[in-house]
């Protein structure tokens, strides 16, 4: 509970920091989430509380609060390592630190220690420029579900063509939908992390979408032709583990990891490698470490890597 508290307060933050301005575009406000959404560690509960917070601007006398909190709840090594850590990973999506980065980073170190002030401006220096990265990154696509729509239209567009002859389409809401891709997307994440997708793994990803979604067989097996052969173009885990996030109960996620389990063992054996990128879904969307475990252990031993 003592680490999660301080992943949530560096969260309180890092939301202090992109508000130094006074203001936020709708953008940067989606790029910080986006952002706050990838801590590590959080908890569903943590997440919305953030997510929450995240709207209401922040004044200078809340801010020094905060900070104040943020360096009370680091009480060791440990502790202060996992907020470096939890920054280093926010902004790691551009490659190396920056020269700048590195002085913020070292500054904030020297604050985590010492000096309130020094921590704030290391943290808003540092914090700042992934921010605008995400923001013009996801304003130059126009939309950061784009992905996401994608895939629903593949899988739309690929059904309507296979069923066209038949009276009986099938039909979702647009929620349903929604998570069917998602799922599928996962799904496929998985089954073509080896690059290439063995039989086994496909035919479990239509018993998983046919049982699951109650999918006819030539329903099934069309999603997931167009799962595998689309994905990889379109595919973003971030977002996609975000939206599944938004769209599903706890119980539900918890639920899918037996289907990506299934999938990976579909080959035969669950490798390391698809092992350890489960175990980051499940961080992912927000699950314990207690819900993958149980989930891997229902794997037979023998499908299992050693």
């Amino acid at each position: 509970m003592t680490q999660r508290r301080v992943v949530v307060n560096l969260g309180h933050c890092l939301i202090a920091a992109a508000w130094a301005d006074g203001r936020l575009e709708q953008r940067e406000l989606e790029a910080l989430k986006d952002l706050l959404f990838g801590l590590p560690g959080l908890r569903p509960e943590d997440w919305e509380e953030l997510e929450r917070r995240a709207d209401i601007p922040v004044g200078a006398d809340e801010r020094e609060r905060l900070i104040e909190s943020l360096q009370r709840s680091i009480g060791d090594e440990e502790d202060r390592q996992l907020v470096l850590e939890a920054l280093d990973r926010l902004s790691g999506e551009d490659g190396a630190l920056g020269r700048k980065e590195q002085a913020a980073l070292e500054q904030i170190r020297e604050g985590i220690d010492h000096h309130p002030s020094g921590m704030w401006e290391g943290l808003r220096a540092f914090f700042l420029d992934p921010l605008r990265r995400r923001a013009r990154r996801d304003h130059s696509e126009e939309d950061p579900t784009r992905r996401a729509r994608e895939l629903q239209q593949a899988i739309v567009d690929e059904v309507d063509e296979r069923l066209h002859a038949s009276d009986t389409p099938p039909t979702f809401d647009e929620v349903e939908l929604h998570r069917l891709c998602l799922a599928g997307a996962l799904m496929a994440h998985i089954a073509e992390l080896d690059r290439k997708v063995d039989e086994g793994e496909r035919e479990t990803m239509v018993a998983a979408l046919r049982d699951g979604w109650r999918l006819d067989e030539a329903t099934a097996r069309a999603v997931t032709d167009v799962m595998i052969i689309r994905s990889a173009g379109v595919f973003d885990l971030h977002h996609t583990l975000r939206e599944f996030f938004a769209l599903t109960s706890e119980s539900e996620r918890a639920s899918f990891l037996d289907v990506l389990f299934a999938v990976a063992a579909g080959d035969g054996i669950v490798s390391v490698e698809e092992m350890e990128e489960i175990r980051l879904i499940a961080m992912g969307l927000k699950l314990s470490n207690v819900h993958f475990i149980a989930a891997k252990t229902r794997v037979p031993r023998k499908l299992r890597a050693r």
